[in-house]
């Protein structure tokens, strides 16, 4: 009697999972009934949270590549400080012509970083440092021309004349031997005014370009007209490179 009582039991609970199944087969119909295609708008809510989590991680992974870049660009620029500023302090304690140029010289690696001291130097700088200053940047002037080139250029430009006499004529000769090429109609202009100077005042009044103006006189034109004819000729040679099958800079 027990037994048939269990069997009773089990056969009703099972009757009742069936009937259970039944009616969530039946809800389900009814909600496919309802909406039977998935929307966009589902796909997105879907996909939302990886695509999020992709996004994510793509722009960190870009991000930290950068800061890791600008990193190094700044330790590898204080290295360049701090080696330049070495070097600058050589040159100017240098005593002796040898020092002096090696110094310069090993500035001069540093490329465009070393064409302001060296300017300054050339500038400002005694005869031994004066002398070096201008060997180092003939080597800048080989290594990088376009940085030097243009640097050349602006001194010959400088409307708030800042720059003596001897430092035009000598970056003149920079010009030349750096392959300032695009800098040309620059020193065909130059040397056109210093040619038609004819009289007193009008060397007086071409002089206030200089930084040492009265020191300016029919020698230092001599000087510099026979400066600018030498790199004059020069380049007009190197303007014919490509002529000869060669690759200039300046193209």
């Amino acid at each position: 009697m027990e037994l048939d009582q269990r069997l009773a039991a089990l056969e009703q609970k099972v009757e009742a999972s069936f009937a259970l199944d039944a009616r969530l087969k039946a809800i389900e119909d009814s909600i496919r009934k309802m909406n039977p295609k998935s929307s966009v708008r589902d796909w997105i809510q879907t996909l939302s949270p990886f695509v999020i989590a992709i996004t994510v991680f793509v722009i960190g992974f870009i991000f930290k590549d950068s800061v890791v870049q600008a990193l190094e660009r700044e330790k590898l620029d204080l290295s360049y400080v701090t080696n330049v500023r070495q070097l600058i302090q050589d040159l100017d304690k240098a005593e002796d012509q040898s020092s002096a140029d090696s110094n310069a010289i090993a500035l001069a690696m540093f490329g465009k970083f070393s064409i302001v001291p060296l300017v300054d130097r050339l500038h400002l700088g005694d005869g031994v440092t004066h002398l070096a200053a201008e060997r180092g940047l003939r080597v800048t002037g080989t290594a990088n021309p376009v940085a030097a080139c243009s640097a050349f250029t602006k001194i010959l430009r400088d409307s708030a004349h800042q720059y003596a006499w001897q430092t035009h004529t000598a970056v003149v000769r920079l010009m030349g031997v750096s392959d300032c090429v695009p800098s040309l109609p620059v020193l065909e202009a130059y040397l056109a005014e210093l040619e038609a100077l004819q009289d007193e005042a009008q060397i007086v009044k071409f002089s206030k370009r200089y930084s040492d103006g009265e020191a300016f006189d029919g020698e230092s034109i001599d000087s510099i007209i026979v400066d600018l004819r030498g790199a004059i000729a020069i380049l007009n040679l190197s303007r014919d490179r490509t002529d000869r099958g060669e690759e200039p800079w300046w193209k």
